[in-house]
C-alpha cells in the first residue's frame, strides 16, 4: 500500500486519519541522529511489564507535518508514522 504524503494535519484528517495507515505522534523527538529520531516510548515485555525508554524511528519513514487543526499545546509540528512501523517497534 502506497502511503500518501501530507503537509498538514487537516489533510491527514480529511484522508481518513488513522485509516490512511499513518498514526500521529503527539510528542517531539528527544534525540536525533543523521538518519533517525528518538521518541520517549513504552514497550511491554513478554510478561506484560511496561518498560520506558527511547524508541528510534527512521527519518525516511516519518512525515513532519504542520499542526493546523489541534490545540496549540500539542505544538506547531507533529509527526505521522506508518502503523506497521509502530507495530514493529512494539508501540501499538
Amino acid at each position: 500500500m502506497k502511503i500518501k504524503r501530507f503537509t498538514k494535519i487537516s489533510e491527514w484528517i480529511a484522508a481518513g486519519a488513522m485509516a490512511s495507515g499513518l498514526y500521529m505522534l503527539e510528542q517531539q523527538p528527544v534525540s536525533e541522529t543523521e538518519k533517525a529520531l528518538a521518541f520517549n516510548g513504552t514497550r511491554f515485555t513478554a510478561a506484560g511489564n511496561p518498560t520506558t525508554g527511547k524508541v528510534w524511528l527512521p527519518k525516511s519513514q516519518l512525515q513532519k507535518v504542520t499542526n493546523d487543526f489541534y490545540a496549540d499545546s500539542m505544538g506547531a509540528q507533529v509527526f505521522l508514522v506508518p502503523g506497521w512501523l509502530l507495530e514493529k517497534n512494539g508501540l501499538i
